[in-house]
């Protein structure tokens, strides 16, 4: 786990006090489908978006442009649109650029395209050293949004999570006796943290600071497999329920990096697990910072979001313990075999035990030495030197 997210936007007229566009976040975190390739989609339902000039995304990673794609065209056949909002949703309207939906022969939502040039993305040098990055949603885009302003709007896209970006979200924790057991319990912990301002790198808290959206609601979808028991959540899921293949099955079609067949034997073992936060009320605004005079506002968007979630496995660790025994019966018999060791055997906490035992006991102290000479020294110099390439590679 990273750091947080941050999400913020520039006005099309900065010199006018209008307010800021209102937005509704849906988050999908899958897991469990690739071994090597987790997804983040995001969809960005915006509402009175005429002073929308741009907006951003910041992460704490550094993505590619390869890594990032559209999910508007995958979102627009069989019953995708219906799973994603859960309503039977129909297409109505078809352009160039994006399609127009409906429930019940009433207006729903205008979902956009995104194409070539809709999206930048700079790195950003931070405090550690590490590098992160800033998705940029441009003025094309954000045009298509000012220019129907009566409208609500549909942006959804999809992140790959491979390499250094799969523990994004996530950290394992995996039991210390794991290399002498035949399975070994892992402990994942799962956190998912957007706006949370004081984590922000110095260059992000400047340009977004007074630049947040309103965000109305957020909603949080995180898709496990059955087998991983949820121990800890903060705060409880508002909802879990079973992933219903035939529905989920399309989308998950735009799948860069899964095998074939692998969504397919996925799909029926995986559950979702749903948080939702809602926007106060405007009776219910509260001051927008501690130590500031008490000012409210109408509609007082979410400031931040935090969801944590903890998953326990048991992780075969067959070949480890195999051979971890074969190494054990190997000392042993070579224990036995040793002549004795002068002086060793004669001390008068070991007088009581037989020579073959000293003679292991000092050989395993002997090899831990060694260890501790050799091997460890080695496996900090090979650890630092992963470090500082995968820094340099960033």
């Amino acid at each position: 786990m990273n750091g947080t997210l941050a999400l913020w936007f520039e006005p099309h007229h900065p010199e006018a006090a209008a307010s800021p566009p209102r937005l509704n976040l849906h988050v999908n975190v899958w897991k469990d489908i690739s071994d090597s390739h987790n997804f983040l989609d995001l969809g960005f339902q915006f509402s009175d978006a005429a002073d929308l000039g741009r907006f951003y995304l910041f992460f704490p990673v550094l993505f590619a442009v390869e890594r990032v794609s559209d999910l508007s065209r995958i979102m627009k056949y069989s019953k995708t649109l219906s799973a994603v909002f859960n309503d039977v949703v129909e297409v109505a309207e078809t352009a160039d650029r994006f399609f127009k939906t409906e429930i019940d022969d009433r207006p729903h939502l205008t979902i956009h395209h995104i194409d070539d040039g809709d999206l930048a993305i700079e790195p950003v040098q931070m405090e550690d050293g590490s590098r992160g990055c800033t998705l940029q949603f441009t003025d094309a885009l954000c045009r298509r949004l000012r220019d129907r302003p009566d409208e609500d709007h549909y942006l959804r896209v999809r992140f790959v999570l491979d390499g250094e970006r799969s523990t994004l979200f996530s950290t394992e924790v995996r039991a210390g006796d794991w290399r002498f057991a035949s399975a070994s319990n892992v402990l994942e912990l799962n956190e998912f943290r957007l706006n949370e301002r004081r984590s922000f790198p110095r260059e992000i808290t400047r340009a977004s600071r007074d630049k947040f959206l309103n965000i109305r609601s957020i909603h949080y979808f995180l898709v496990r497999d059955v087998e991983r028991q949820i121990v800890l959540q903060f705060p409880e899921a508002r909802k879990v329920r079973q992933l219903e293949a035939a529905l989920w099955g399309p989308y998950l079609d735009h799948r860069p990096g899964v095998k074939n067949g692998r969504v397919a034997k996925a799909l029926p073992r995986l559950m979702i697990y749903h948080w939702r936060e809602l926007a106060p009320k405007p009776s219910e605004a509260a001051p927008r910072r501690w130590f500031s005079k008490a000012e409210h506002v109408d509609e007082p968007g979410l400031e931040d979001f935090i969801t944590f979630a903890s998953f326990r496995r048991a992780k075969p660790n067959h070949l480890v313990y195999a051979v971890a025994i074969v190494i054990l019966g190997g000392l042993g018999s070579l224990a036995a075999s040793l002549p004795p060791v002068p002086g060793f055997a004669s001390l008068t906490w070991l007088a009581w035990m037989p020579g073959w035992f000293a003679r292991g006991v000092a050989l395993i102290l002997m090899l831990s030495g060694v260890y501790l000479l050799t091997v460890q020294p080695f496996r900090a110099a090979a650890a630092s030197l992963r470090d500082l390439t995968r820094r340099s590679f960033q």
